[in-house]
């Protein structure tokens, strides 16, 4: 939230407006963040997790914040009664909620369960979300913070994981309808009106917000280039700050116009956001050679003494593995290893930046180095050549070769026939063009 104060007197906002604004700008988008970081495979990367938690630690923020933001537009007098009459009302939904999900909720949708229904059983549940939300609604609140409510009643259900799987097709069905309904909500003139408003908006979010982050996490002792990747991933705005502009509408807190500027601005940070992070080992690559910062991008060498706190490490070294534990991507540590005296290096972590980044070093200190780099996807099939990679491999589609290969077989045809097919398709997927 710390943008709001900033950008708010240069858009001659006032307090309340500034602090709204600031608090638009400080939610990054779940929806969007989590699906690009699977689609590149890094979810499971550091950088992955560390924004996994950011963005469930905003989500649970929005609670408060639809609390506390309406609250301040019944001025200095009538601040403390306004909240404290939204915190007894929240209270008193909470204490609702936990008799619900200890008493309630279990009885209702065990019985519904024994009907063996699958409609009976996902209108039970809808109906209990839309109801909580409701009651919510009625109280004073929001309805967001009733949904919110409610996947809590039903988490503490013995009947969670059915649950989940029912409505897992409605969640991907609402959050197209959702961003469907956000982007019938922007007003193109704006975009075109106010072009250079909405650039130098969109560059404040994108540098602030990946800026803050990284320093925060970087702060807070994970690797630079990890809090790097992280910030660039949540350097966009989220559905929920279009949740909070509705009630600043509503509030009468923030002027239409300031919504319709937020929305664009979240169209323009959303859109570039892939791009963010196919452009992220260009920045890395040129971050590393600032004298200030390039120390905390690429650590130094972890010998054998400095490992002796990480189980796996001991583990394999107990069993006379040699391990050598560090950044892949880092010279230091490449050289540690010995790299120029080995033949072939296989680079198999599913970060494909880091992959990527990785082959690029070893590359540059054994250029005679055999290197088999594992793909996320055919996209990075022709960029990890160009980083350095001998051979590229992508799993899920080796994996699916067997399977048709295995299949082939027991249907009888001969392996003297399966090896040209499978060469040849082998071969047709690994040269074919990729765009860039």
């Amino acid at each position: 939230m710390a943008l709001g104060p900033l950008l708010g007197p240069i858009l001659g906002l006032s307090f309340v407006q500034s602090v709204f604004l600031g608090a638009l700008l400080a939610l990054s988008s779940t929806v969007v963040a989590v699906k690009v970081l699977m689609t590149r495979g890094e979810l499971p990367a550091l950088h992955g997790r560390i924004a996994l938690g950011i963005l469930i630690a905003q989500d649970l923020a929005v609670v408060p914040m639809v609390i506390i933001l309406p609250a301040l537009t019944s001025g200095a007098n009538g601040l403390l009664a306004h909240l404290g009459l939204a915190a007894l009302k929240a209270s008193g939904i909470l204490l609702g909620a936990y008799l619900l999900a200890t008493r309630a909720v279990p009885w209702i949708l065990g019985h519904v369960a024994l009907a063996r229904t699958r409609e009976l059983f996902l209108l039970g549940v809808v109906s209990l979300a839309l109801g909580t939300a409701l009651v919510t609604q009625f109280a004073g609140l929001s309805l967001a913070f009733g949904a919110f409510l409610a996947g809590l009643v039903v988490a503490e259900s013995d009947y969670r994981t059915q649950v989940v799987a029912e409505v897992l097709p409605l969640r991907d069905l609402f959050a197209s309808l959702f961003f469907v309904s956000v982007g019938m909500l922007i007003n193109p003139a704006v975009l075109v009106s106010h072009a250079g408003l909405v650039a130098l908006l969109g560059g404040a979010v994108i540098l602030g917000k990946a800026g803050i982050v990284a320093l925060v996490v970087s702060l807070l002792g994970m690797p630079g280039r990890a809090a790097v990747l992280a910030g660039l991933s949540l350097a966009q705005i989220g559905e929920f700050s279009f949740v909070l502009a509705r009630i600043g509408i509503d509030e009468g807190a923030i002027p239409p116009a300031l919504f319709d500027l937020t929305l664009a601005t979240a169209l323009v940070t959303i859109v570039l956001l892939p791009l963010l992070l196919r452009g992220a080992p260009l920045l890395l690559q040129g971050l590393e050679r600032l004298p200030a910062v390039g120390s905390r991008l690429t650590p130094p060498a972890v010998s054998g003494a400095n490992d002796e706190g990480i189980p796996l490490v001991r583990q394999l070294r107990a069993r006379g593995v040699p391990v050598i534990y560090g950044d892949a991507a880092n010279p230091a540590v490449l050289e540690h290893a010995g790299l120029d005296r080995a033949r072939v290096l296989a680079i198999l972590m599913p970060d494909a930046a880091a992959t990527g980044a990785a082959a690029l070093q070893a590359r540059r200190l054994n250029p005679r180095l055999d290197i088999v780099a594992r793909a996320r996807d055919i996209q990075d099939v022709e960029r990890l050549r160009r980083a350095g990679a001998t051979a590229v491999v992508q799993p899920e589609f080796e994996a699916g070769l067997e399977v048709i290969r295995h299949t082939l077989h027991r249907y009888g045809v001969a392996s003297q026939e399966l090896a040209p097919l499978v060469a040849g398709r082998r071969q047709a997927f690994y040269q074919q063009p990729t765009a860039e």
